[in-house]
């Protein structure tokens, strides 16, 4: 009996289990998404670091909007750099703007009384040392969440300026109550001002990859609604050290950006029922191709750049021109060989096989004279050719020397000979332009090359 109690409690729970853990859903395809499912979709993508199928969403959206997909990339570098190799300036940052540039200090409680923190007046001290050696940048002090009538950032304005920094330098932030919220109200308040070009955020370092990651999205948000490219940079940043940052950031602080950029961009209801019943993993199903052409010279190289090719999933294609894997090609003799692509995604490769033509190597003669004009009877002239290929193949075979139809000599060329050939003309007999033709008879790698130089002849 306790044995079959125990397998029932065992059923159980791994019913249990299966009930409470997130159900991947069908991939629903693309661009059934509506603009809202998609842009959810996209950053749960982030935060599962699904690069695939990230690329294949974003892929979707420029199908939709070429701008909103271009945000959406700048915004997605910006945020895995955060989140792999964030780095963080305990001193005053070097070589900020001197010109168009603003410091924005994000704000920490207050005390219930309404006065200064010792985490406020930290992010102060750090503004402090910042505003003093960039004295043409302003700065915007931003936090709300008043106690006793008092807001985060009018604490920080009547501090700053007791401390000696000019009234007309501050501009105040007095609305938000998150990190959400100072950065969609500060980067409205930059926007509205045209001569602001650049920013840095001041803040304990525990605090900077998040809010980073946050202005950055605002900053989306703001061109996204407007359609209009907004050309400003969030350049360092200046962080108090209130604990040690340490790179990749964790799942933990991945999954609360993830949240809050949904918050900011109002995603949250979609992007929860995103969590709460992720997309499938697209399915890799085979590679399409296009090669720059099926033709090449014997000693030619292939390079992948030049075999365009698409990894085909069932939600789209990516471009993966030059991180694919191409054997089979060889340009060492004339004929037809088969190359074969390859490309990887995970445990599951594809595999694609085209014809390619090699033909014999296009030869170049560079015929010269050892002079143009030469006397009847007196002058023997010496021509010489040099051949050479593109692909680098050396020209061997035979090499004719003619005066008119006549042949006058026959050049045999190795590989030792390095294309060059030369023979000395017997003396002319009458006057007039001669035509000298050197005619290279070709190889089994090298095509027939025909070329000329005329000598005037005098008395």
């Amino acid at each position: 009996m306790r044995v079959r109690r125990l397998s029932l409690i065992a059923v159980l729970a791994a019913v249990l289990i299966a009930l409470l853990a997130p159900i991947n859903a069908p991939a629903a395809p693309l661009s059934q998404l509506s603009d809202t499912a998609l842009r959810s979709r996209l950053l749960y993508l982030q935060r599962s670091a699904r690069t695939t199928d990230r690329a294949l969403a974003l892929n979707q959206m420029a199908e939709r909007s070429g701008f909103e997909a271009g945000l959406w990339t700048s915004f997605f570098a910006a945020w895995d750099q955060a989140t792999n190799s964030q780095v963080l300036n305990y001193s005053t940052p070097k070589g900020l703007p001197t010109s168009g540039h603003v410091f924005v200090v994000l704000g920490g409680s207050l005390t219930s009384s309404g006065t200064i923190t010792t985490q406020l007046t930290n992010r102060l001290k750090v503004a402090l040392k910042a505003l003093a050696a960039y004295p043409h940048s302003q700065v915007i002090v931003s936090g709300g969440a008043p106690k006793n009538g008092h807001t985060e950032a009018e604490v920080m304005r009547a501090w700053l300026i007791d401390n000696g920094v000019a009234a007309g330098r501050i501009l105040t932030e007095a609305k938000s109550s998150s990190t959400v919220g100072n950065a969609a109200n500060s980067m409205a308040i930059i926007k509205q001002h045209p001569e602001f070009t650049s920013y840095t955020l001041i803040s304990d370092g525990s605090h900077l990859r998040r809010a980073g990651v946050l202005f950055d999205a605002a900053a989306l948000n703001l061109q996204r609604k407007d359609g209009v490219a907004w050309p400003i940079r969030r350049v360092s940043n200046a962080a108090y050290k209130d604990k040690t940052i340490t790179n990749p950031a964790s799942d933990a602080t991945t999954a609360t950006i993830a949240s809050n950029v949904a918050m900011l961009l109002d995603l949250s209801a979609s992007y929860s029922a995103a969590v709460a019943s992720p997309p499938a993993v697209a399915v890799f199903t085979g590679l399409a191709v296009t090669p720059a052409t099926t033709t090449y010279q014997v000693g030619a190289k292939l390079s992948a750049s030049q075999v365009v090719t698409k990894a085909v999933y069932d939600q789209g294609s990516l471009n993966v021109t030059g991180r694919v894997k191409i054997t089979g090609f060889s340009s060492a003799k004339t004929g037809t060989v088969k190359v074969k692509v390859s490309y990887t995604d995970g445990k599951v490769t594809k595999t694609l096989t085209y014809p390619v033509t090699i033909v014999k190597a296009s030869a170049k003669a560079k015929v010269s004279a050892s002079t143009t004009t030469a006397k009847r009877k007196k002058t023997r002239v010496k021509v010489s050719v040099k051949l050479s290929t593109a692909t680098g193949i050396t020209a061997t075979g035979k090499v004719r020397f003619m005066l008119g139809k006549k042949v006058l000599k026959t050049v045999s060329l190795d590989a030792d000979d390095a294309g060059k050939a030369s023979y000395t003309l017997p003396k002319f007999t009458s006057t007039g332009t001669k035509t000298v033709t050197v005619k290279y008879l070709g190889s089994s790698k090298v095509k027939a090359k025909t070329s000329t130089v005329k000598i005037l002849v005098k008395r």
